[in-house]
């Protein structure tokens, strides 16, 4: 937020035209694609006390949101599911992305997902500290 209360409106203008040609790019290339699948995020399942630093690791915070932050700002559908565990036993997700309007498939997909796998209906291993 710092960040942004300290731009110019040129410099705001031209993230905003920034935005507007990734998101063109993004609706041509998902026009030859019905579903791309991407991990759900950027960095294997941080510790909790890695998380407690995210608002203020920079680092950290690129590496969590480097999946999901494009296609939030494209405005793509997406959804997020339970996809896995690391070595440690956290859990991992997959992000299914799909085009403008194609929510119904992207759901679909989704759900015939979790009818294959059982990842939805695992828990990790919590150990107390």
């Amino acid at each position: 937020m710092e960040i942004g209360r300290g731009l110019s409106a040129i410099d705001y203008h031209e993230l905003l035209e920034s935005r507007r040609a990734f998101t063109g790019r993004m609706r041509a290339l998902m026009s030859d694609i019905d579903l791309l699948l991407l991990p759900g995020i950027g960095a294997a399942s941080p510790t909790i006390s890695q998380m407690e630093n995210l608002g203020s690791d920079a680092e950290l915070f690129a590496g969590v949101t480097i999946p999901t932050a494009p296609i939030d700002n494209c405005g793509m559908p997406s959804i997020t599911l339970p996809a896995g565990f690391t070595e440690r036993g956290t859990p991992l997700a997959a992000q299914f992305v799909a085009g403008d309007f194609k929510e119904g498939l992207l759901l679909a997909a989704g759900h015939t997902f979790q009818q294959a796998t059982d990842f939805h209906r695992q828990h990790p291993h919590i150990v107390a500290v």
